[in-house]
Protein backbone atom coordinates (compact mmCIF):
# COMPACT_ATOMS: atom_id res chain seq x y z
CA UNK A 1 0.00 0.00 0.00
CA UNK A 2 1.08 3.87 -0.41
CA UNK A 3 1.22 6.35 1.73
CA UNK A 4 -1.90 8.11 3.12
CA UNK A 5 -2.65 11.65 2.63
CA UNK A 6 -6.13 13.98 2.83
CA UNK A 7 -7.94 13.26 0.25
CA UNK A 8 -10.27 16.30 -1.45
CA UNK A 9 -13.72 14.82 -3.31
CA UNK A 10 -16.07 17.46 -4.35
CA UNK A 11 -19.80 16.77 -4.55
CA UNK A 12 -22.81 18.93 -5.37
CA UNK A 13 -25.67 20.01 -3.70
CA UNK A 14 -29.12 20.07 -5.28
CA UNK A 15 -31.85 22.92 -5.04
CA UNK A 16 -34.97 22.01 -3.00
CA UNK A 17 -33.66 19.32 -0.20
CA UNK A 18 -35.53 19.22 3.04
CA UNK A 19 -34.05 20.68 5.76
CA UNK A 20 -35.13 21.02 9.83
CA UNK A 21 -34.57 23.07 12.70
CA UNK A 22 -33.41 21.19 15.90
CA UNK A 23 -31.63 21.47 19.27
CA UNK A 24 -28.57 19.61 20.59
CA UNK A 25 -27.11 20.32 23.97
CA UNK A 26 -29.12 23.79 24.24
CA UNK A 27 -27.90 25.17 20.52
CA UNK A 28 -29.98 25.23 17.29
CA UNK A 29 -29.01 23.28 14.41
CA UNK A 30 -30.30 22.82 10.36
CA UNK A 31 -29.98 19.15 10.02
CA UNK A 32 -29.78 18.85 6.03
CA UNK A 33 -29.70 15.01 4.14
CA UNK A 34 -26.36 14.72 2.22
CA UNK A 35 -25.04 12.21 0.16
CA UNK A 36 -21.14 12.50 0.91
CA UNK A 37 -19.44 9.89 -1.66
CA UNK A 38 -21.00 7.34 -4.32
CA UNK A 39 -18.83 4.47 -5.93
CA UNK A 40 -17.24 5.57 -8.90
CA UNK A 41 -13.62 7.66 -10.07
CA UNK A 42 -13.28 11.43 -8.29
CA UNK A 43 -10.49 12.91 -9.39
CA UNK A 44 -8.70 10.22 -10.62
CA UNK A 45 -9.19 7.66 -7.73
CA UNK A 46 -11.74 4.69 -7.85
CA UNK A 47 -14.22 4.64 -5.07
CA UNK A 48 -15.06 1.18 -4.34
CA UNK A 49 -18.49 -0.10 -2.59
CA UNK A 50 -16.74 -2.70 -0.59
CA UNK A 51 -14.30 0.06 0.77
CA UNK A 52 -17.43 2.37 1.54
CA UNK A 53 -18.99 0.09 3.65
CA UNK A 54 -16.43 -0.86 5.26
CA UNK A 55 -16.75 1.21 8.40
CA UNK A 56 -19.77 3.93 7.77
CA UNK A 57 -19.65 4.50 11.18
CA UNK A 58 -16.52 6.50 10.76
CA UNK A 59 -17.96 9.34 8.91
CA UNK A 60 -19.99 10.10 11.98
CA UNK A 61 -18.80 13.34 14.24
CA UNK A 62 -16.31 14.86 11.76
CA UNK A 63 -16.03 18.46 11.49
CA UNK A 64 -18.44 20.51 9.17
CA UNK A 65 -16.20 23.53 8.01
CA UNK A 66 -16.31 26.19 5.64
CA UNK A 67 -13.74 25.41 2.66
CA UNK A 68 -11.05 23.25 3.24
CA UNK A 69 -8.27 23.59 5.16
CA UNK A 70 -4.64 24.16 4.08
CA UNK A 71 -1.41 24.88 5.59
CA UNK A 72 0.66 28.21 4.96
CA UNK A 73 2.06 26.85 1.55
CA UNK A 74 -1.10 25.43 0.61
CA UNK A 75 -1.27 21.83 0.95
CA UNK A 76 -4.19 20.30 2.58
CA UNK A 77 -4.07 19.47 6.30
CA UNK A 78 -6.67 18.00 8.88
CA UNK A 79 -9.45 19.96 9.90
CA UNK A 80 -9.38 18.30 12.98
CA UNK A 81 -7.14 20.78 15.20
CA UNK A 82 -8.88 23.68 17.26
CA UNK A 83 -7.66 25.95 15.26
CA UNK A 84 -9.70 25.16 12.15
CA UNK A 85 -12.44 24.02 14.05
CA UNK A 86 -12.86 27.10 16.15
CA UNK A 87 -12.39 29.58 12.99
CA UNK A 88 -14.23 27.63 9.70
CA UNK A 89 -16.05 24.63 11.66
CA UNK A 90 -19.53 24.82 11.78
CA UNK A 91 -21.01 21.22 12.68
CA UNK A 92 -20.42 17.97 12.28
CA UNK A 93 -21.79 14.83 10.53
CA UNK A 94 -23.95 12.17 12.13
CA UNK A 95 -26.43 9.20 10.85
CA UNK A 96 -24.34 7.74 8.24
CA UNK A 97 -25.51 4.71 6.59
CA UNK A 98 -24.51 2.75 3.61
CA UNK A 99 -27.26 2.40 0.75
CA UNK A 100 -26.19 -0.96 -0.51
CA UNK A 101 -28.54 -0.65 -3.40
CA UNK A 102 -27.27 2.40 -5.06
CA UNK A 103 -23.43 1.97 -3.88
CA UNK A 104 -23.47 5.01 -2.01
CA UNK A 105 -23.27 6.85 1.73
CA UNK A 106 -25.98 8.69 3.31
CA UNK A 107 -25.74 10.76 6.05
CA UNK A 108 -27.12 14.52 7.57
CA UNK A 109 -25.11 17.58 8.09
CA UNK A 110 -26.05 18.88 11.52
CA UNK A 111 -25.11 22.87 10.91
CA UNK A 112 -24.78 24.92 13.87
CA UNK A 113 -27.49 28.06 13.25
CA UNK A 114 -24.66 30.41 15.56
CA UNK A 115 -21.75 29.21 14.44
CA UNK A 116 -22.68 29.08 10.44
CA UNK A 117 -23.93 32.69 10.93
CA UNK A 118 -20.47 33.97 12.04
CA UNK A 119 -17.91 32.18 9.87
CA UNK A 120 -20.64 32.45 6.46
CA UNK A 121 -23.92 34.11 6.34
CA UNK A 122 -23.69 33.53 2.34
CA UNK A 123 -23.57 29.91 3.11
CA UNK A 124 -26.46 29.68 5.60
CA UNK A 125 -28.24 31.93 3.01
CA UNK A 126 -27.72 29.27 0.45
CA UNK A 127 -28.97 26.46 3.03
CA UNK A 128 -31.92 28.07 3.79
CA UNK A 129 -33.22 29.15 0.09
CA UNK A 130 -32.36 25.08 -0.55
CA UNK A 131 -29.81 26.45 -3.62
CA UNK A 132 -27.38 24.68 -5.25
CA UNK A 133 -23.89 24.93 -3.13
CA UNK A 134 -20.85 22.60 -3.67
CA UNK A 135 -19.56 20.46 -1.05
CA UNK A 136 -16.34 18.36 -0.29
CA UNK A 137 -15.27 16.03 1.77
CA UNK A 138 -11.60 15.83 2.97
CA UNK A 139 -10.14 11.62 4.08
CA UNK A 140 -7.12 9.99 4.59
CA UNK A 141 -6.64 6.64 2.76
CA UNK A 142 -4.47 4.21 1.50
CA UNK A 143 -3.92 3.80 -1.98
CA UNK A 144 -2.77 0.57 -4.09
CA UNK A 145 -1.17 2.73 -6.61
CA UNK A 146 -3.41 0.25 -9.09
CA UNK A 147 -4.59 1.41 -12.54
CA UNK A 148 -7.54 0.69 -14.54
CA UNK A 149 -10.79 1.51 -15.67
CA UNK A 150 -14.02 1.70 -14.17
CA UNK A 151 -17.02 1.73 -16.89
CA UNK A 152 -14.72 3.53 -19.60
CA UNK A 153 -13.48 6.26 -17.30
CA UNK A 154 -9.76 6.02 -16.14
CA UNK A 155 -8.26 5.72 -12.49
CA UNK A 156 -4.84 5.88 -11.27
CA UNK A 157 -5.10 4.17 -8.05
CA UNK A 158 -7.59 2.66 -5.98
CA UNK A 159 -8.36 4.61 -2.47
CA UNK A 160 -8.97 1.74 1.07
CA UNK A 161 -9.21 1.86 4.72
CA UNK A 162 -11.07 5.50 5.00
CA UNK A 163 -10.58 7.95 8.01
CA UNK A 164 -13.06 10.15 7.45
CA UNK A 165 -11.39 13.70 8.35
CA UNK A 166 -14.04 16.79 7.57
CA UNK A 167 -16.80 17.62 5.14
CA UNK A 168 -16.31 21.21 3.47
CA UNK A 169 -19.06 23.34 2.56
CA UNK A 170 -17.79 25.17 -0.35
CA UNK A 171 -20.40 28.21 -1.78
CA UNK A 172 -20.61 28.66 -4.84
CA UNK A 173 -18.25 25.77 -6.35
CA UNK A 174 -18.45 23.46 -8.46
CA UNK A 175 -17.95 20.19 -7.77
CA UNK A 176 -16.42 16.98 -9.54
CA UNK A 177 -18.39 15.07 -8.02
CA UNK A 178 -21.61 16.61 -9.51
CA UNK A 179 -25.29 16.40 -8.66
CA UNK A 180 -25.74 14.31 -11.77
CA UNK A 181 -23.16 11.60 -10.27
CA UNK A 182 -25.79 11.29 -7.17
CA UNK A 183 -23.47 13.30 -4.44
CA UNK A 184 -24.68 15.97 -2.86
CA UNK A 185 -27.25 17.57 -0.19
CA UNK A 186 -30.58 16.21 -1.32
CA UNK A 187 -33.63 13.52 -0.51
CA UNK A 188 -31.73 10.18 0.13
CA UNK A 189 -34.93 7.72 0.30
CA UNK A 190 -37.94 6.55 -1.24
CA UNK A 191 -41.58 8.32 0.21
CA UNK A 192 -39.62 10.66 2.32
CA UNK A 193 -40.90 14.25 3.20
CA UNK A 194 -39.87 17.46 1.15
CA UNK A 195 -39.52 20.53 3.12
CA UNK A 196 -41.17 23.66 1.01
CA UNK A 197 -40.63 27.32 1.19
CA UNK A 198 -37.72 29.44 1.93
CA UNK A 199 -37.83 30.15 5.92
CA UNK A 200 -37.39 27.68 9.16
CA UNK A 201 -41.07 26.81 9.29
CA UNK A 202 -41.07 23.07 8.48
CA UNK A 203 -43.85 22.38 5.97
CA UNK A 204 -44.89 18.84 4.66
CA UNK A 205 -45.85 17.77 1.44
CA UNK A 206 -46.34 14.41 0.79
CA UNK A 207 -44.73 13.18 -2.79
CA UNK A 208 -44.66 9.76 -4.29
CA UNK A 209 -42.43 8.27 -7.35
CA UNK A 210 -43.45 5.76 -10.25
CA UNK A 211 -41.26 3.24 -12.02
CA UNK A 212 -40.00 5.99 -14.36
CA UNK A 213 -39.22 8.17 -11.82
CA UNK A 214 -40.97 11.06 -12.36
CA UNK A 215 -42.23 12.42 -8.93
CA UNK A 216 -46.15 13.66 -8.00
CA UNK A 217 -46.46 16.20 -5.52
CA UNK A 218 -49.71 16.09 -3.45
CA UNK A 219 -51.71 18.71 -2.94
CA UNK A 220 -51.11 21.30 -0.35
CA UNK A 221 -48.90 21.94 3.14
CA UNK A 222 -49.40 21.44 6.51
CA UNK A 223 -47.05 23.23 9.00
CA UNK A 224 -45.05 20.43 11.46
CA UNK A 225 -42.62 19.83 14.02
CA UNK A 226 -40.54 17.55 15.51
CA UNK A 227 -41.61 15.27 18.18
CA UNK A 228 -39.20 13.12 20.62
CA UNK A 229 -40.60 10.55 22.67
CA UNK A 230 -39.52 8.31 25.35
CA UNK A 231 -40.99 5.02 25.64
CA UNK A 232 -40.11 2.16 27.90
CA UNK A 233 -38.48 -0.97 25.87
CA UNK A 234 -40.56 -4.40 26.58
CA UNK A 235 -39.91 -7.18 25.17
CA UNK A 236 -42.74 -6.91 22.76
CA UNK A 237 -41.31 -3.67 21.67
CA UNK A 238 -37.74 -4.25 20.80
CA UNK A 239 -38.84 -7.66 19.00
CA UNK A 240 -40.57 -4.80 16.40
CA UNK A 241 -37.97 -3.14 16.01
CA UNK A 242 -37.08 -3.52 12.02
CA UNK A 243 -33.24 -4.73 12.07
CA UNK A 244 -31.41 -3.33 8.80
CA UNK A 245 -29.09 -5.76 7.82
CA UNK A 246 -25.98 -4.65 4.79
CA UNK A 247 -26.32 -5.66 1.39
CA UNK A 248 -24.06 -6.09 -0.66
CA UNK A 249 -24.09 -6.13 -4.44
CA UNK A 250 -23.25 -9.33 -6.15
CA UNK A 251 -19.92 -9.31 -8.30
CA UNK A 252 -19.80 -12.24 -11.13
CA UNK A 253 -16.36 -13.71 -11.19
CA UNK A 254 -15.20 -15.95 -14.07
CA UNK A 255 -13.59 -19.44 -13.65
CA UNK A 256 -10.43 -17.67 -14.69
CA UNK A 257 -10.84 -15.00 -11.71
CA UNK A 258 -11.90 -17.23 -9.07
CA UNK A 259 -8.61 -19.21 -10.01
CA UNK A 260 -6.45 -16.04 -9.81
CA UNK A 261 -8.11 -15.20 -6.29
CA UNK A 262 -8.09 -18.45 -5.06
CA UNK A 263 -4.33 -18.88 -5.78
CA UNK A 264 -3.33 -15.13 -3.88
CA UNK A 265 -5.32 -16.37 -0.81
CA UNK A 266 -4.08 -19.39 -0.84
CA UNK A 267 -0.49 -18.78 -1.63
CA UNK A 268 1.76 -18.71 1.68
CA UNK A 269 3.84 -16.06 0.35
CA UNK A 270 0.79 -13.17 0.39
CA UNK A 271 -0.90 -11.67 3.17
CA UNK A 272 -4.06 -12.00 1.29
CA UNK A 273 -7.29 -14.04 3.84
CA UNK A 274 -10.68 -14.87 2.68
CA UNK A 275 -12.17 -11.65 3.82
CA UNK A 276 -9.93 -10.13 1.35
CA UNK A 277 -12.10 -11.99 -1.72
CA UNK A 278 -15.03 -9.25 -2.71
CA UNK A 279 -12.45 -6.81 -3.47
CA UNK A 280 -9.75 -9.18 -4.92
CA UNK A 281 -12.51 -10.33 -7.46
CA UNK A 282 -13.10 -6.88 -8.50
CA UNK A 283 -10.18 -6.06 -9.59
CA UNK A 284 -8.71 -7.03 -13.74
CA UNK A 285 -6.79 -10.25 -14.43
CA UNK A 286 -3.93 -7.41 -14.60
CA UNK A 287 -4.13 -6.10 -11.54
CA UNK A 288 -4.39 -9.60 -9.93
CA UNK A 289 -1.60 -10.61 -12.08
CA UNK A 290 0.36 -7.87 -10.11
CA UNK A 291 -0.25 -8.53 -6.56
CA UNK A 292 1.25 -12.48 -7.47
CA UNK A 293 4.69 -12.94 -5.26
CA UNK A 294 7.49 -13.09 -7.32
CA UNK A 295 9.80 -16.14 -7.05
CA UNK A 296 13.04 -15.26 -5.63
CA UNK A 297 16.21 -14.62 -7.22
CA UNK A 298 19.13 -16.48 -5.96
CA UNK A 299 22.80 -15.60 -6.49
CA UNK A 300 24.95 -17.70 -5.96
CA UNK A 301 28.07 -17.22 -3.66
CA UNK A 302 30.90 -16.99 -5.74
CA UNK A 303 33.38 -19.52 -5.81
CA UNK A 304 36.34 -19.73 -3.52
CA UNK A 305 39.36 -21.53 -5.12
CA UNK A 306 40.47 -24.65 -3.57
CA UNK A 307 43.88 -24.65 -4.77
CA UNK A 308 47.10 -22.28 -5.72
CA UNK A 309 46.62 -23.69 -9.64
CA UNK A 310 42.77 -22.63 -9.21
CA UNK A 311 43.13 -19.29 -8.03
CA UNK A 312 46.05 -18.56 -10.52
CA UNK A 313 44.33 -20.06 -13.47
CA UNK A 314 41.43 -18.02 -12.71
CA UNK A 315 43.69 -14.62 -12.18
CA UNK A 316 43.41 -11.97 -15.55
CA UNK A 317 45.70 -13.87 -18.23
CA UNK A 318 48.46 -10.68 -17.91
CA UNK A 319 48.86 -12.02 -14.27
CA UNK A 320 48.93 -15.44 -14.70
CA UNK A 321 52.62 -15.55 -15.54
CA UNK A 322 54.06 -13.66 -13.12
CA UNK A 323 52.21 -15.38 -10.44
CA UNK A 324 53.56 -18.80 -11.65
CA UNK A 325 56.88 -17.42 -11.95
CA UNK A 326 56.64 -16.16 -8.19
CA UNK A 327 54.87 -19.52 -7.05
CA UNK A 328 58.08 -21.49 -8.73
CA UNK A 329 60.93 -19.44 -6.74
CA UNK A 330 59.05 -19.40 -3.78
CA UNK A 331 58.97 -23.35 -3.81
CA UNK A 332 62.71 -23.42 -5.17
CA UNK A 333 63.93 -20.82 -2.41
CA UNK A 334 62.13 -23.21 0.38
CA UNK A 335 63.14 -26.09 -0.99
CA UNK A 336 67.01 -24.95 -0.49
CA UNK A 337 65.87 -24.17 3.21
CA UNK A 338 64.80 -27.22 3.87
CA UNK A 339 67.32 -29.55 2.83
CA UNK A 340 69.52 -27.21 5.10
CA UNK A 341 67.45 -27.95 8.17
CA UNK A 342 67.43 -31.52 7.82
CA UNK A 343 70.95 -31.83 6.30
CA UNK A 344 71.84 -30.43 10.31
CA UNK A 345 72.39 -33.36 12.96
CA UNK A 346 70.39 -31.41 15.29
CA UNK A 347 67.26 -31.74 13.61
CA UNK A 348 64.70 -32.80 15.28
CA UNK A 349 62.15 -32.22 12.19
CA UNK A 350 60.68 -34.02 9.61
CA UNK A 351 60.78 -32.99 6.43
CA UNK A 352 56.93 -32.96 6.07
CA UNK A 353 56.70 -30.70 9.13
CA UNK A 354 58.83 -28.74 7.25
CA UNK A 355 57.15 -28.52 4.21
CA UNK A 356 54.29 -27.47 5.93
CA UNK A 357 56.02 -24.51 7.83
CA UNK A 358 55.68 -20.83 5.78
CA UNK A 359 58.93 -20.07 4.61
CA UNK A 360 59.14 -17.27 7.56
CA UNK A 361 59.24 -20.24 10.69
CA UNK A 362 61.80 -22.17 8.40
CA UNK A 363 64.62 -19.42 7.96
CA UNK A 364 64.11 -18.27 11.33
CA UNK A 365 65.07 -22.04 12.45
CA UNK A 366 68.14 -21.39 10.18
CA UNK A 367 68.90 -18.37 11.92
CA UNK A 368 68.26 -19.92 15.94
CA UNK A 369 69.98 -23.36 14.47
CA UNK A 370 73.51 -21.53 13.23
CA UNK A 371 72.50 -23.60 10.19
CA UNK A 372 74.18 -22.11 6.64
CA UNK A 373 71.65 -21.62 3.77
CA UNK A 374 73.37 -21.01 0.70
CA UNK A 375 70.49 -19.37 -2.42
CA UNK A 376 73.22 -18.76 -4.55
CA UNK A 377 72.19 -21.55 -6.95
CA UNK A 378 68.72 -19.57 -7.50
CA UNK A 379 68.54 -18.22 -11.13
CA UNK A 380 67.39 -14.06 -10.21
CA UNK A 381 67.74 -14.44 -6.59
CA UNK A 382 69.83 -12.12 -4.14
CA UNK A 383 72.76 -14.48 -2.19
CA UNK A 384 71.37 -14.60 1.42
CA UNK A 385 74.55 -14.91 3.69
CA UNK A 386 75.37 -17.22 6.09
CA UNK A 387 74.29 -16.66 9.69
CA UNK A 388 76.72 -14.38 11.41
CA UNK A 389 78.81 -16.10 13.71
CA UNK A 390 80.10 -14.21 17.09
CA UNK A 391 83.37 -13.49 17.64
CA UNK A 392 82.97 -14.88 21.69
CA UNK A 393 81.02 -17.68 19.99
CA UNK A 394 77.64 -17.83 21.49
CA UNK A 395 75.91 -20.93 23.13
CA UNK A 396 74.73 -23.13 20.66
CA UNK A 397 70.84 -23.55 21.62
CA UNK A 398 71.18 -27.15 20.18
CA UNK A 399 73.94 -28.43 22.21
CA UNK A 400 76.72 -30.73 21.04
CA UNK A 401 77.81 -34.05 22.45
CA UNK A 402 81.45 -33.41 23.13
CA UNK A 403 83.36 -35.88 20.83
CA UNK A 404 84.96 -39.16 22.18
CA UNK A 405 87.54 -40.65 20.75
CA UNK A 406 88.35 -44.60 20.92
CA UNK A 407 90.86 -45.26 22.99
CA UNK A 408 93.82 -46.17 21.36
Amino acid sequence: MATQKVEFIDVLVGENYPIRETTMDGRRYLVVPVIPLVEGVHNGILHTPQEMARFVAAWNGVPIIVDHAYDQEGIPISANTPEIISKQGVGNVFGTSFDADNNRLMAQAWIDIEKISRVSPSALSTIKARRHMEISIGTFGEYDGLSGEWHGEAYTTVIRAYRPDHLALLPGGEGACSWQDGCGVRVNKKGATVMAGVDLNELQREYSIDAAGAVTLAEGTQEVMEKTEYVPVTAASAATVPVVAMQTKEVRVSDDQKARVDALIACKCTQFEEDDRTWLSALSAEQLDKLKAQEPVIVPAPRVPATLAEYIDGAPEAFRAVLRDAVTAHEAHKDIAVKAVLANTRNKFTEVELRAMEMNAIENLTVLGNVPVDYSGQGGSPKVESPTVFKNDAPLVFPMKPEVKPAK
